[in-house]
């Protein structure tokens, strides 16, 4: 009865761990040496995304003369993306061709690969001085598009408004990632200007605010790895296996009872 005692308390203690997740695993920005209690840092708020071939720019001129700007926002000068298997399905805007180049209303082409939406605005605005009396001109990237993969609460590709976003806010509209992610190992991978790249992240270390992935980019993928130990075969065969061993746990509970 003793040996039947101790074998069962084994089979707690080993499916107790085995199911537990360690704490330290799923923390942030772990650093257990670091004792500060506040901490200040100056952030880049000019990080602005590049124009580039492919790119839709939603382009919109007002002035004090609202007739003198009706042909500068001609709708029949703005594409209308409607190929099914591009990303940018569905969007309207001005299409930046092979060149890098868009065509405007009145001014013909305009080089815009390579600038920012507010060097843009500044070029259009310049222009279009000899057209109209203190022009004001947006101009908006239509599709910022990035996405995130693997062990989230919610995969997903998703268009952001703002041009600017952070990994941890990307993780955030992804649910953020489930107890079987590795936070130390968070793939990007990122085009940009005809190369491809790939960077692993660790998020339990507080140095990633510094890392140059600490904002992304248009079309970033960001992919989270599953623990090794956690593989779609394995998950089911885990639950196979608990939903075998729990009743027998149980029935071994009650033979220790009886016969106690």
């Amino acid at each position: 009865m003793f040996i039947l005692k101790k074998y069962f308390i084994v089979l707690i203690v080993f499916f107790s761990a085995s199911a537990c997740v360690s704490h330290k695993s799923m923390t942030y920005f772990f650093d257990p040496t670091d004792t500060v209690k506040y901490r200040r840092t100056v952030v880049d708020v000019q990080i602005e995304p590049k124009i580039q071939t492919d790119d839709i720019l939603s382009i919109t001129v007002n002035s004090i003369n609202p007739e003198a700007t009706m042909i500068f926002n001609d709708q029949n000068a703005v594409v209308k993306v409607n190929d099914v298997g591009s990303q940018a399905s569905g969007l309207s805007g001005y299409l930046v061709d092979s060149q890098g180049n868009i065509d405007f209303p009145m001014l013909g082409k305009l080089k815009v690969s390579g600038l920012g939406t507010q060097q843009i605005k500044d070029t259009l605005k310049i222009k279009l001085d000899r057209y109209l009396k203190d022009p004001i001109v947006n101009v908006r990237l239509q599709n910022f598009k990035i996405t995130v993969l693997g062990e989230v609460n919610h995969p997903a590709t998703f268009t952001i408004p703002s041009e600017r976003i952070t990994l941890l806010e990307a993780l955030g509209r992804a649910g953020d990632m489930t107890i079987y992610a590795q936070r130390n190992k968070v793939l990007i991978i990122r085009e940009k200007e005809g190369i491809r790249e790939q960077a692993r992240v660790d998020l339990q270390t507080k140095d990633f605010f510094n890392s140059p992935y600490y904002y992304l980019y248009k079309n970033d993928v960001v992919y989270v790895e599953p623990a090794k130990a956690k593989t779609g075969a394995s998950q089911d065969s885990y639950s196979r296996y608990t939903n075998l061993i729990f009743p027998l746990i149980s029935v071994i509970s009650i033979l220790i009872t009886i016969f106690r």
